[in-house]
């Protein structure tokens, strides 16, 4: 076994990523794992894991970004239509509130029918 540095590892997990990205099997994966840097499948699966964590935690960051943005948009728009376009003005304080989570509309799936015997 091949045991790297952090940074022969991290060279290694942003060239593994790239093969992922580029729509390689796990089998594939392992297989230029252990041609290129002498490594098992075990240690390829924790490398996948890794690339999935870090995964995560740029959606989760993006993800905030986003929201904030989305709801800033919202604030601007609600100021510029306020007195002027009522409707608007609900609409996008509405949208604002779904965002933010404060309410969400049901779905049919939701709704539960209940038969009433006489």
């Amino acid at each position: 076994m091949n045991k790297g540095t952090y940074i022969e590892v991290d060279k290694r997990l942003d060239e593994l990523e790239q093969l992922m990205l580029d729509g390689y099997s796990r089998a594939d994966c392992v297989r230029y794992c252990a041609d290129t840097w002498n490594i098992k499948s075990r240690q390829t699966d924790v490398y996948i894991a890794k690339i999935y964590d870090r995964w995560k935690e740029r959606t989760e960051k993006e993800r905030k970004h986003y929201y904030e943005i989305a709801i800033r948009r919202r604030e601007k728009l609600y100021r510029d239509t306020k007195g002027k376009d009522n409707r608007t003005a609900l609409a996008v304080l509405d949208s604002a509130d779904k965002i933010k989570g404060l309410f969400v509309e049901k779905r049919e799936e939701d709704i539960t029918v209940r038969v009433i015997k006489e």
